[in-house]
């Protein structure tokens, strides 16, 4: 018994007209003639040694063989185009590069980093953590997020969070120096 496999044209050629019972919609998929199919199929069945198709006029019909033949090749040919359309899918995978400040990372970033992933495996997130404001023409980052009042030149800025910054201090200082009720009472407190 051979182990070559005929050729893919032939296969491809069968796996269409079987599953269509039709050669010229199998012609129309491949983009061939029909007498193309035709040949293709003949001599696969000469390279098998085993008819594939009863014809008839207008129409084909599978031998017994050829159902279980085309069972097997419709298996291993959707195989193919699962496998085929996986790695095109994983080809197409963004890359997102986010540059934030550490603070921001691990406060807000990361606990919600693997809901956005599982949302988009399509996105590759890359995170640059740091304090140093992004040069977008120089680092290789997409996006950052930083806190200020977003006026940054040349830039385009979205409001993200609202956030509150207040000031604590240990019991230590706070009896040393007295109540702090307001901002004005921190000019004399050391920093």
């Amino acid at each position: 018994m051979s182990t070559e496999l005929p050729s893919l044209k032939g296969l491809q050629a069968f796996e269409a007209a079987a599953r269509y019972r039709s050669v010229t919609l199998a012609s129309n998929e491949l983009n061939v003639t029909p007498g193309a199919v035709s040949l293709q199929i003949r001599e696969l069945e000469a390279r098998l040694g085993v008819q594939l198709f009863f014809r008839k006029p207008r129409s084909i019909q599978l031998t017994r063989e050829g159902e279980r033949y085309y069972g097997a090749l419709r298996t291993a040919f959707r195989m193919m185009r699962e496998a085929t359309a996986e790695l095109t899918a994983r080809s197409e995978i963004t890359v997102l590069t986010l540059s934030c400040t550490p603070t921001f990372a691990v406060q807000w970033l990361m606990p919600r980093l693997p809901a956005f992933q599982q949302q988009h495996p399509q996105v590759d997130v890359r995170i640059s953590v740091t304090n140093r404001l992004v040069d977008f023409s120089r680092d290789d980052v997409d996006l950052a997020v930083r806190h200020g009042f977003g006026r940054y030149e040349g830039l385009e800025s979205i409001r993200f969070i609202d956030d509150s910054t207040l000031p604590v201090c240990s019991p230590q200082l706070l009896e040393k120096y007295g109540p702090l009720r307001e901002a004005g009472d921190l000019k004399s407190v050391p920093l």
